[in-house]
C-alpha cells in the first residue's frame, strides 16, 4: 500500500470570514503540530492574486503537513490526530489529503 508521507490539507473558513483570519486560523494550527513528534513541518498557504487560477476567497487555506517516519508507523492513526487538530479550529472545516474519511 502507498504510504505518502506528504498531505496536501485545506481547512475553510465561513465566507466572509478575512484573510488575517484565516492566517491567525492557520497559524494556530501550526502553532499545535510544531512540537508534534508525528510531524516534521508545517506549511500554510492563505489568500490569492488578482486573476488567481485559483479561485478560492481569502477564507480558505493550504496546509501542506510532511509527516515523520514516527507517523508512518501508524499513518492511519497519525492522520487520524491531525485531523482532529484541525476539528480544535472553531468554525474550520478540514479536508485531509490522500485519505478518505467515510
Amino acid at each position: 500500500e502507498f504510504q505518502e508521507k506528504s498531505l496536501v490539507n485545506s481547512m475553510v473558513l465561513y465566507p466572509g470570514v478575512s484573510l488575517d483570519m484565516t492566517n491567525r486560523a492557520g497559524m494556530a494550527l501550526s502553532n499545535s503540530l510544531q512540537d508534534n513528534p508525528l510531524y516534521e513541518w508545517v506549511q500554510v498557504r492563505a489568500g490569492r492574486t488578482p486573476g488567481d487560477a485559483d479561485g478560492a476567497g481569502g477564507n480558505m487555506a493550504h496546509v501542506d503537513v510532511e509527516l515523520s517516519d514516527i507517523a508512518l508507523k501508524n499513518r492511519e492513526a497519525s492522520v487520524k490526530e491531525l485531523r482532529e487538530m484541525f476539528l480544535k479550529l472553531p468554525g474550520v472545516a478540514p479536508n485531509i489529503g490522500g485519505v478518505f474519511f467515510f
